[in-house]
């Protein structure tokens, strides 16, 4: 029997015989995808509540051993270890050895996982769901009492005269529904149901349900609605055909590089370029914008500029054609979108659930949650935990609720300091393409994020001139002057990787609006944005760049060995450029570095403006601050 044995209600008083432990410990390590993540997740939730101490006496020294063992072990494959050596040996540094029994045991143990890890066939289906179910079980029993001291107080103060009940209302509806969440968590679901089929086999017993299976497998690939095509050819290309249900994907950049607007660029295009059948005809189809990085007010900004490439605070247009012009943009598919804002780190995970309910009360199916970003939403199971693992959980709780709802989940992640100070040194020397020097150690607090994640996508706003004053010294090259958001795909879920196929960069068609062409004969992306240049200039401005900056021009597009920004002063005296005894025509110069000039470069010159980016192209002396803002609400284009 289970009983919760201590005042606070966290630990069961739960006995598991040496039988099931050794089960459980082969389970945690049980190599097929028939044990999910979710499933280990469950088993250390159980694990890490029960109580050894108090569920054992102390003459059960194989059980006691092997529990601790198996608590270890369940938090470390979580974690992200896969090598079972280093688990024995933190396990008996942490244990010590008393007269040498608990090594017979640990080889005892260890010669358990060996079977597992060697034997993928050890558990039949059978098997599976009496672990399952066993862990399941005792969970939502724990769950249930420790709910429990909470909602009888409530349940007292219903007997009292003087009762408030509104305020009962606001204090027991969130205990019911953190209830009704952690049972729903708890209950296992077989996510992957196609797995368990055979073919090939004329004779079977089971021979019915494979061919009844094998046909929902190529239905549901077949179905149109299995995947969200996004307005751009080629980000479909690299996550596989476009945005998959059940399916999380992060994008990650450094600070005001556009990560906020990429995901709104993304939801957008997403609205406008499928159609979609809903399970219930009566509901509409409902892309959700959740913003916990930028307020209602500033996501409106935004929208506005995406669709007109203007700002939303100079125009004098009556509101209702504002509103219009959002609206017609938008919604030509039937598909609305649906803007939300809390503020930054005020909910976690499971508020998202509380979204898709409220959207369905409100007689709509979200069919994609674009959630920006990792770092401003908590964690449901570890919200004080360190900031790797509360991330990394954040990403497991999103997989969780893209699964059980069968929607793609879109969020984005920031790149870490190295990565700033890399992007920050290569679009001072005025270098392109970016992104592609960035990889996975970039992404802050990566192990878990890509562990956990199924698309890892970098994305780098640059412009053709990352060095903005050269725009100022040689005016003709302005109007040449555009924007590219650069996207480098670093993990995918998908079939292996083409090189053709991980790196792009899209133009935008203002300042803030990717061009869409999925619609269009080929792709507008380009696959080096230093070749662009070799397209779009004249003789007369190579010429110049080469001679005044030291760029170079050949077939495989250019080169730049320019090695600081200018100065202010330098770029407001042309002469300097005029003393041609500095520049041997076609030579590259490279300058000395002025210990006077600026540590951040964004503050000696004003990046170039643009239509929709006063929130993009702020300087970057702050750039690692968490920016909050405590207005709050939620609207839909598309109705």
């Amino acid at each position: 029997m289970a009983y919760i044995n201590n005042i606070d209600n966290k630990f069961l008083n739960l006995q598991i015989s040496q039988l099931m432990l050794k089960k459980l410990i082969q389970y945690a390590v049980y190599p097929s995808k028939r044990v999910s993540k979710k499933d280990k997740r469950n088993l250390q939730e159980l694990i890490n509540s029960i109580s050894y101490e108090t569920s054992y006496e102390e003459s059960q020294v194989n059980e006691r051993y092997s529990f601790k063992f198996l608590r270890e072990l369940i938090n470390m494959v979580v974690d992200g270890y896969s090598d079972i050596e280093v688990v024995a040996n933190y396990f008996m540094e942490k244990e010590g050895k008393i007269d040498g029994y608990p090594t017979e045991v640990l080889n005892t143990i260890l010669s358990w996982i060996q079977i597992a890890v060697e034997n993928e066939g050890l558990f039949n289906d059978s098997d599976l769901k009496m672990m399952r179910d066993f862990i399941s079980n005792r969970l939502q029993y724990l769950f249930i009492f420790k709910s429990l001291p909470e909602i009888n107080r409530s349940a007292e103060r219903l007997n009292n005269e003087s009762v408030d009940i509104k305020s009962i209302v606001e204090t027991t509806t969130p205990l019911i529904k953190k209830l009704d969440i952690d049972l729903r968590r708890s209950k296992y679901v077989n996510e992957d149901r196609f797995l368990d089929t055979s073919i090939g086999a004329r004779q079977s017993s089971d021979r019915d349900r494979d061919l009844d299976s094998l046909q929902e497998i190529i239905q549901a690939s077949r179905n149109k609605d299995a995947k969200l095509i996004s307005g751009y050819r080629s980000l479909n290309k690299i996550i596989n055909g476009g945005f998959a249900k059940d399916r999380v994907y992060v994008f990650s950049a450094v600070p005001k590089h556009f990560k906020s607007g990429t995901l709104l660029n993304i939801a957008v295009s997403v609205a406008r370029n499928n159609h979609y059948t809903t399970k219930n005809p009566n509901n509409k189809p409902c892309i959700v914008y959740f913003s916990m990085e930028n307020s209602v007010v500033e996501t409106y900004e935004r929208l506005y500029s995406l669709v007109t490439g203007k700002e939303l605070a100079d125009t004098k247009e009556n509101w209702k054609l504002v509103v219009k012009a959002i609206d017609d943009y938008i919604n030509i598919n039937d598909i609305a979108l649906k803007i939300i804002y809390r503020p930054g780190n005020s909910v976690d995970t499971s508020y998202i659930e509380d979204i898709i309910e409220n959207c369905e009360a409100e007689g709509y199916e979200v069919i994609m949650m674009v959630q920006d970003y990792l770092k401003r939403i908590n964690s449901y199971r570890r919200p004080h935990d360190e900031l790797r693992l509360v991330l990394g959980s954040v990403v497991d709780e999103f997989e969780d609720i893209a699964k059980e709802h069968h929607i793609p989940i879109v969020t984005a992640a920031q790149l870490n300091r190295a990565a700033y100070e890399l992007v920050d040194d290569q679009m001072i020397k005025g270098n392109n393409d970016v992104a592609k020097s960035l990889g996975t150690k970039h992404i802050a607090e990566s192990a878990q994020i890509i562990e956990n994640c199924d698309y890892a996508i970098i994305i780098n706003r640059e412009n053709l001139f990352n060095r903005t004053e050269l725009t100022d010294i040689i005016p003709s090259l302005k109007p040449k002057n555009n924007p590219y958001l650069s996207f480098k795909l670093l993990i995918s879920r998908a079939n292996s990787k083409t090189e053709d196929a991980t790196y792009f960069a899209q133009p935008f068609d203002n300042g803030f609006r990717l061009t869409e062409d999925v619609r269009e004969p080929e792709s507008k992306a380009v696959k080096d944005i230093r070749r662009v240049l070799n397209d779009v200039l004249d003789d007369t401005e190579k010429s110049e760049l080469s001679s005044r900056f030291g760029y170079r021009f050949d077939d495989d597009g250019v080169s730049n060995s320019f090695a600081r920004p200018l100065t202010k002063d330098e770029i407001n005296s042309y002469d300097t450029y005029n003393d041609t005894s500095k520049f041997a025509t076609g030579t590259p110069t490279t300058f000395s570095v002025n210990n006077n000039q600026p540590s951040n470069p964004f503050t000696a010159f004003k990046p170039m403006s643009m239509p929709g980016t006063n929130m993009i192209n702020n300087t970057m002396n702050h750039e690692f601050d968490d920016i909050k803002d405590d207005s709050e609400g939620s609207d839909t284009f598309g109705n």
